[in-house]
């Protein structure tokens, strides 16, 4: 979610306006990031990030009593649960202890981190199902490396969805050879992140 239209509150002592330029939430894995820009003519003693389940009355202190320092731009919420919908209010707090508030801004956290699941059965023969879950749409490969890394066949090269997904490898290489008994790796690579298990292949 993103706001940016300009709004004011005037500090009812100083009659000075501070504005909430914008306010931005966006999921990554594991967490929320919080991002903010501010026009403020008085001082400010720090930020505050106020939450809610979609939908709930209630809202809870993120930063739980404390104060994100002034000069903070950015916040990372990492007590959230995968795959829910979340309401965040910057407050700003200016000397006096009072609170000018943001309007406020949903985001839907990340239902899946990335991961390679062990393959099953493991030791396998002839074949084997392989599987991983994705955050995200991303381009994706999966392959099998022999022990010295030697890839011997690419079960997956493409773009795929986010959420689970599953391959079935038939214990051949890329020219539909059967290999030997031994150990293999599968590797995963997706975006920047590559994960690789161990597998055993007994004949």
């Amino acid at each position: 979610g993103k706001v940016s239209p300009y709004f004011a509150t005037w500090n009812k002592h100083h009659e000075v306006p501070v504005f909430v330029r914008s306010f931005d939430a966006r999921a990554v894995e594991g967490g929320v990031d919080l991002s903010w820009d501010v026009a403020s003519d008085t001082e400010i003693v720090g930020f505050k990030v106020y939450r809610r389940l979609n939908g709930e009355v209630s809202e809870e202190d993120v930063t739980a009593g404390g104060v994100v320092p002034a000069q903070a731009r950015t916040y990372t919420d990492n007590g959230v649960s995968g795959g829910t919908t979340y309401e965040y209010t910057l407050a700003v707090v200016l000397v006096d202890r009072s609170e000018v508030r943001s309007q406020t801004v949903s985001v839907k956290t990340k239902a899946y981190g990335i991961a390679l699941h062990q393959n099953r059965p493991n030791p396998f023969n002839p074949s084997t199902t392989i599987s991983f879950t994705l955050p995200d749409k991303a381009r994706v490969t999966v392959s099998i490396h022999d022990v010295q890394g030697k890839l011997m066949r690419t079960l997956v090269n493409e773009i795929v969805g986010e959420g689970y997904r599953e391959r079935i490898w038939d214990g051949r290489d890329a020219g539909g050879s059967q290999v030997g008994s031994g150990v293999y790796f599968c590797r995963l690579t997706a975006g920047n992140k590559t994960i690789t298990k161990k597998m055993v292949l007994l004949r």
